[in-house]
């Protein structure tokens, strides 16, 4: 007798490519293109552990763009969007392969610098801020717009028992510190001496080095327009 094979054939790449869309969906804000937060903290604890295990620096920036309701109050929430997306793109460029980047929400913004101490976490910081500063963001009518951003900036100081919520909370604070005294600037987490952050006793700097610092490595006050 004859055998008879029956083969059936299934074309899977509909499915799979809207299981990679599903993916993609949950871990990237699509306003921007950036790691929404989930996706941003699955990958900080992984790099934090990676840090603990093996060692090195890893610092932690918070950032916000400053007065950014007055934008949406004044231009509109399309503008809004145009400010975010271009923030994004500015952030994507300056950064390394290595750093990761995520949006928090609203106009927040996280980055993970792997072994990264603070002074150059500090360059970092400085780097982002000054390339808001000086961007000018098309818009398909009137002038362009400017923004600046407030950033609070943290380093693991060794500590093995930390975890990424804290070192957050850490740079929040910082990013709080830039709000308060003029935006526009860069904050390092410590403590608060006279209504003044400081730099961490426990990290690379100390407080002389900070205050030694040039002005425009603090950051200056600018009214935004």
């Amino acid at each position: 007798g004859r055998t008879l094979l029956f083969c059936i054939v299934h074309d899977v790449t509909a499915r799979l490519k809207a299981e990679g869309e599903l993916v993609t969906l949950a871990q990237i804000d699509m306003l921007t293109g950036l790691p929404n937060r989930r996706h941003f903290l699955e990958n900080a604890e992984r790099e934090l552990s990676r840090t603990l295990r093996y060692g090195g620096g890893l610092s932690v920036l918070m950032m916000d763009i400053d007065h950014f309701k007055k934008v949406n109050d004044t231009y509109g929430h399309h503008a809004g969007d145009l400010v975010l997306q271009a923030v994004g793109r500015l952030f994507s460029e300056a950064l390394r392969d290595a750093d990761f980047v995520g949006r928090m929400g609203g106009e927040e913004f996280a980055v993970i610098l792997p072994q990264t101490g603070a002074p150059a976490a500090l360059e970092v910081a400085e780097r982002l801020r000054h390339r808001i500063e000086m961007a000018k963001i098309p818009r398909p009518e009137g002038k362009p717009l400017q923004v600046t951003l407030s950033l609070g900036l943290t380093t693991l100081d060794g500590a093995d028992s930390i975890n990424i919520d804290t070192l957050i909370s850490q740079a929040d604070s910082a990013l709080y510190e830039a709000k308060r005294n003029g935006r526009n600037r860069v904050c390092v987490f410590g403590d608060v001496v006279d209504g003044e952050m400081r730099v961490n006793p426990a990290g690379e700097m100390v407080d002389a080095v900070w205050r030694e610092l040039p002005a425009h490595y603090q950051g200056v006050k600018i009214d935004w327009h």
